[in-house]
């Protein structure tokens, strides 16, 4: 009778080890396929969005207008910058 009790831990031990496998494996799964789906097909739409929140556009304007040397070479003037943070 003992030697019964152990075989039957055993086995329910290894089936529940099986089920917790089969359960890790199918989320596994599920985790590596949204991971690719989004680094294969979303990557343009997430790196377009990710410039957009860390750039932007704006106009510095000159305090004294366009400066010149003596030449009529602008030396300073009205630039679109990148600001980053």
């Amino acid at each position: 009778m003992l030697k019964s009790n152990i075989s039957l831990i055993k086995h329910k031990t290894i089936q529940r080890g099986k089920i917790v496998l089969i359960a890790f494996l199918i989320f596994s799964c599920f985790v590596l396929t949204n991971i690719l789906r989004l680094d294969l097909f979303g990557y343009a739409y997430y790196k377009n969005k990710a410039e957009a929140q860390i750039t932007t556009e704006s106009t510095l304007r000159a305090a004294r207008g366009k400066i010149y040397d003596t030449n009529m070479n602008v030396l300073a003037s009205e630039k679109t910058v990148w600001r980053i943070f």
